[in-house]
């Protein structure tokens, strides 16, 4: 499965669009994507990077668990976004940067993403100071 760069800024956004410090998955999903295949894999995604935690012990442990033919089940966790998840989502969210990610980086890694929004959105504060 490829990374979708659309659904990760959805789904950050979603989660910084909760109310509280703490969400739980049904906060950002009805059970129907919550189950699916594509929201597992980039849930999982955004906990390995560490942009988001199980809020308990600060573990990459979201509670995903796979049953029987693997299937989906959620653990009932307490996530939490972290400050690189927020630095993140800014960075996601300034439209010069996500204008030049969508017209140059077709199918990024995570990673890719990661660093290459962080140095674009550098160049964009640089050029909007000088």
């Amino acid at each position: 499965m490829k990374i979708d760069k659309d659904y990760i800024k959805l789904l950050l956004n979603n989660i910084e669009d909760t109310e509280r410090a703490v969400f739980r998955i049904t906060d950002i999903a009805d059970q129907e994507e919550y189950v699916s295949e594509k929201f597992v894999q980039h849930m999982r995604i955004l906990s390995e990077k560490g942009l988001i935690l199980c809020d308990a012990h600060d573990s990459t442990d979201i509670g995903i668990n796979r049953i029987g033919r693997g299937d989906v089940s959620w653990g009932i966790k307490w996530l939490r976004l972290t400050s690189d998840g927020y630095d993140f989502i800014e960075t996601l969210n300034n439209d010069t940067v996500w204008n030049k990610i969508m017209k140059d980086l077709k199918t990024p890694g995570i990673t890719t993403l990661m660093s290459t929004a962080k140095f674009l959105l550098q160049e964009t504060i640089k050029i909007q100071i000088s």
